[in-house]
């Protein structure tokens, strides 16, 4: 049985704070290109169009953090909310985003293109750098 693997996107908003969307599904595509579903009611588009760079992180155990709180309205998290809830950041390499340390695999991530559906956004990107915590 294959396990599960548990999605997000991190990147700093305005205030240096932490969001920390939920991923549907990835896809590896040639090269160094990475294909990721986003759910339109998780995540605020046009910031990501703005800032044009985040991370992919994949964790094989459940994340409890998501930028989308349980009633359904966006929430951002502080450094300290990260260091309550036991997990660690470091700046990435390469971009101007955080890496969650405890996540198993994290790709620093450019963004190339968007296109969108009736639910959803196909987010096309290119991975700069690979780090893994295994």
């Amino acid at each position: 049985m294959k396990e599960r693997e548990f999605l997000v996107i991190t990147m700093y908003n305005d205030k240096e704070n932490i969001d920390i969307i939920p991923v549907e599904k990835k896809e590896l595509l040639f090269g160094r290109s990475i294909k990721i579903i986003l759910n339109k009611t998780d995540v605020d588009i046009e910031k990501i169009k703005e800032k044009g760079e985040f991370v992919l992180c994949i964790s094989d155990d459940y994340f409890p953090l998501t930028t989308k709180n349980y009633k359904g309205n966006l929430k951002y998290y502080t450094i300290e909310d990260l260091k309550k809830s036991k997990f660690t950041v470091r700046k990435a390499k390469y971009i101007n985003a955080p890496i969650i340390n405890e996540l198993s695999i994290c790709f620093e991530c450019k963004l190339k293109e968007i296109y969108e559906n009736e639910n959803e956004y196909i987010v096309i990107v290119k991975a700069l750098r690979r780090s893994a915590n295994i």
